[in-house]
């Protein structure tokens, strides 16, 4: 399976499966430290990332439930059996005026798929604090477009796909990160 054009899919898992998976991302978060932001896209004072990989099992029950959403969304372009590697893991913690600037989370590799997986969101603004942004390819134009995220919200692209988030109003914002190399069966 190859991606050459953008695309984006935005889903949302629920939030039974949201609520386990937010616990289960907390539980490695209490025994570690945040990481250096200086050469992440994280912003703001009242922002911590937290590095997963290696604590996460691409096996995991949470992250295998995660894995089959993706899966779903991908057999809209191939009918044929796929599996996900994970690549990289990691969880963001915002609060007010937190963002994240524009920036992709790979260099051009078409088997290679980012989720954002939006575990806690403030409560909802009608302005664009904290959406989500991304931006696409339309023949010779780059055309931006937004999304306001809930929790729960699934949000699946090529890892070409420059985006961000606007600073968001106060409350928190939680995400989970997964970048997987898509495995051909």
């Amino acid at each position: 399976m190859t991606f050459y054009n953008d695309w984006m899919y935005i889903d949302n898992i629920g939030e039974k499966e949201t609520n386990n998976l937010l616990n289960y991302v907390n539980n490695f978060t209490k025994k570690l430290k945040p990481i250096d932001l200086n050469e992440k896209s994280t912003r703001g004072i009242n922002s911590k990332q937290y590095e997963l990989f290696g604590l996460i099992k691409n096996k995991d029950r949470q992250i295998s439930i995660v894995k089959e959403k993706i899966k779903f969304h991908l057999n809209k372009f191939v009918h044929k059996e796929l599996n996900l590697e994970l690549l990289s893991a990691w969880t963001v913690l915002g609060q007010k005026d937190s963002y994240h600037t524009l920036h992709k989370h790979n260099e051009y590799n078409t088997k290679h798929i980012a989720t954002v997986l939006y575990l806690e969101t403030p409560p909802y603004s009608k302005d664009d604090f904290g959406n989500f942004y991304f931006l696409f390819r339309h023949g010779s134009e780059i055309i931006k477009h937004s999304h306001k995220p809930r929790k729960g919200d699934l949000i699946i692209f090529p890892v070409w796909i420059w985006h961000g988030a606007y600073p968001q109003q106060e409350g928190l914002r939680q995400t989970l990160n997964l970048d997987f190399k898509i495995v051909d069966i």
